[in-house]
């Protein structure tokens, strides 16, 4: 009896690491998902990080431009005067 309880043991550990061995690729493999996903994520980040960079710059640069920014300033004034121009002749008629 003692033979079979051993035979059966051994193979009961050996089920056993059998499954302990699966387990450990579904980690791995779970792991090396992760890791391509944490790298185009960073890409994607170092990709926002150069477009805010490049905005940052376009505005300092932009600030060189007065005369640009007062003719802009204008024109925005001149649309919303014609608007308002345009409402007050629409509850006239």
């Amino acid at each position: 009896m003692a033979i079979s309880d051993f035979e059966n043991s051994t193979f009961e550990i050996a089920k056993e690491k059998r499954s302990l061995k699966y387990q450990i690729e579904l980690k791995e493999d779970e792991i090396s998902n992760l890791k391509s996903e944490l790298s185009t994520y960073e890409k994607f980040d170092n990709m926002l990080k150069s477009i805010d960079e490049e905005y940052r710059t376009t505005l300092i640069n932009f600030g060189k431009y007065k005369l640009v920014i007062l003719q802009w300033l204008n024109l925005c004034r001149w649309k919303r005067q014609n608007k308002i121009k345009l409402h007050y002749i629409c509850l006239i008629l």
